[in-house]
């Protein structure tokens, strides 16, 4: 099957199929970074409207990305929306524009099912096989997912309003200088309040920290870069919080050209890359947990794993 994730930073497909012990196998992934979300930052007053420029730029990529995946010739599709699309006063005709495109009805997720799907695809990770208790965190362009696996089942989740995208255009006055300290702090003291006003309460002890999303793997190529690794899977998936501090305090204090220059980092994701890092730091002082744990299994396989599942081909590996 071909699952479209149209996120609020970028747009990405998974082919999977299923292999002689009836797992999920990746056959195809691809990433386009279309940044639908321009604006999220906007605040309560200036509710998000997806502008023209952003919809049209979707929409090609979202028809490139099922163009790709044809050549597979899966039996099954989805195309999936997020918080962008879902926060968007004009998110239907988003949804209505690629359906009249591409042939294919957009499903918007709810928060829940967003982090629902995301738990699912961090369970099909052979490096998490066994693990019945451990956190989770997804951060996305518009929001972050916390997840609370116990025992094998989801005993707390949130998805909250805390994505780069979004922390940077409100608290990040001109993304092309270095980051002042005080803005930096702002963003600290806002992901650190709305995470203590959802009510989610991380265990203590808190065990282990899962992390998907694309400020983790970009997090985990930067510092490959620096020890002269290109390839993402030679890069070792644990980050420690004393790396990612000292990571964070290095590209808060390089400008938009000079974090551009870093290997490991495309210039679509540098102005967001210290808001996320920020945010990621103060998720593990929360937590209490002194490193996370990359995953690649994310919301595309959690999705495609379900649907398998739900054609009696395979087991569920999680529960919800």
């Amino acid at each position: 099957m071909a699952v479209v994730d149209c996120g609020s930073n970028s747009i990405k497909v998974l082919v999977a199929t299923l292999d002689v012990e009836g797992k999920l196998l990746r056959l195809d992934e691809a990433t386009e970074e279309t940044r639908i979300s321009r604006g999220i930052g906007g605040g309560s007053d200036s509710p998000l409207h997806l502008c023209e420029e952003a919809m049209s730029a979707g929409v090609e990529s979202i028809s490139r990305l099922l163009e790709r995946a044809h050549q597979y010739n899966p039996t099954q599709w989805q195309i999936v929306a997020t918080s962008a699309v879902r926060d968007a006063a004009n998110g239907a005709e988003f949804r209505e524009r690629v359906l009249r495109v591409t042939g294919v009805p957009v499903r918007l997720l709810s928060g829940d099912e967003e982090a629902l799907g995301i738990g699912r695809g961090v369970a099909q990770d052979p490096q998490f096989a066994g693990c019945t208790d451990f956190q989770l965190c997804d951060l996305g362009g518009g929001s972050l997912e916390l997840l609370d696996f116990c025992a094998g089942a989801v005993r707390q989740k949130v998805s909250l309003p805390l994505g780069a995208v979004r922390l940077t255009e409100r608290f990040v006055n001109d993304v092309h200088l270095a980051i002042p300290v005080e803005e930096q702090q702002r963003i600290v003291d806002h992901v650190h309040a709305v995470v203590q006003q959802s009510g989610y309460k991380f265990p203590n002890p808190a065990g282990i920290l899962a992390g998907t999303g694309g400020a983790i793997t970009y997090t985990r190529l930067l510092l490959g870069a620096q020890s002269g690794l290109t390839e993402l899977t030679s890069i070792p998936a644990e980050i420690t919080h004393a790396t990612m501090h000292e990571l964070c305090n290095q590209l808060c204090s390089l400008s938009l050209d000079e974090r551009c220059a870093l290997r490991g980092l495309p210039r679509k994701r540098a102005d967001i890359m210290p808001a996320a890092l920020l945010t990621l730091r103060t998720v593990l002082e929360l937590a209490g947990i002194a490193s996370l744990r990359h995953s690649l299994y994310n919301l595309r396989y959690g999705l495609a794993a379900q649907c398998l599942e739900d054609a009696g081909e395979i087991s569920g590996q999680g529960s919800d």
